[in-house]
């Protein structure tokens, strides 16, 4: 499968959208990247409870926003933002339509929903996309990490939690080919260990990790060589 942006873009969406703020052009490429840093995480079964300890574990000390994909429905998505920031006490909530990502805040994309990012301007934008399922999934961690890696490249850090299938594989390709670094959980702490394992089985993965150095990873400082 080939994720580009303009496959992944699908039809406008309805919900969450803030007027005016959606560029509509194609994402930046080589030297239109943007040079600010970012955390995109997926996962699937398992997910809610190792993204709460990954937040927990990171909590102030991130100075990059956090995107994340959960492998939910439309009316959970909601639950799940506001279940994240009671317990670890971060801004966390889904992701609206052309917003700009800020620092230290969590971004979930909603269920029935890409999470993509776009550039507008000189800056990064998040976009919500009703383009088809991806491994039977919207949303889906494949598009999320395929806008990234077009747009940081190498300022990214994709991280793959526990989970069932191969989504997440492709994106990950995307990033390590953009230069960014990709961390997956490791099998111990994995509830099931389909999606991290696949993305090792490709040599996508640049560590196998516990949630505590993934925690780690995510609070090095964004200059830290490590990260790029």
């Amino acid at each position: 499968m080939n994720l580009t942006t303009e496959t992944m873009r699908g039809p406008a969406p309805r919900r969450g959208v803030v007027p005016g703020a959606v560029d509509r052009g194609r994402t930046g490429h080589g030297g239109d990247m943007v040079q600010d840093k970012v955390i995109a995480i997926g996962a699937s079964t398992g997910g809610p409870e190792a993204i709460a300890e990954l937040l927990s574990l990171s909590r102030g000390r991130v100075d990059a926003p956090i995107l994340i994909c959960q492998h939910m429905p439309g009316n959970l998505t909601a639950i799940l933002a506001a279940t994240l920031s009671r317990q670890t006490g971060l801004f966390c909530h889904e992701a609206v339509d052309g917003e700009v990502p800020v620092a230290g805040r969590v971004y979930l994309a909603p269920g029935g929903f890409h999470l993509l990012v776009e550039r507008r301007s000189a800056r990064p934008v998040l976009r919500l996309s009703t383009a088809p399922p991806v491994h039977f999934f919207r949303p889906a961690i494949d598009p999320l990490f395929a806008s990234v890696a077009a747009l940081y490249g190498s300022q990214a850090l994709g991280i793959v939690l526990t989970g069932l299938g191969e989504d997440g594989t492709i994106g990950a390709r995307a990033l390590t080919d953009a230069g960014a670094t990709v961390a997956v959980q490791d099998r111990q702490s994995s509830l099931i260990w389909g999606m991290p394992g696949a993305v090792v089985k490709a040599g996508a993965a640049s560590e196998v990790a516990s949630l505590s150095r993934l925690a780690e990873l995510m609070r090095l400082p964004p200059a830290d060589p490590k990260w790029c």
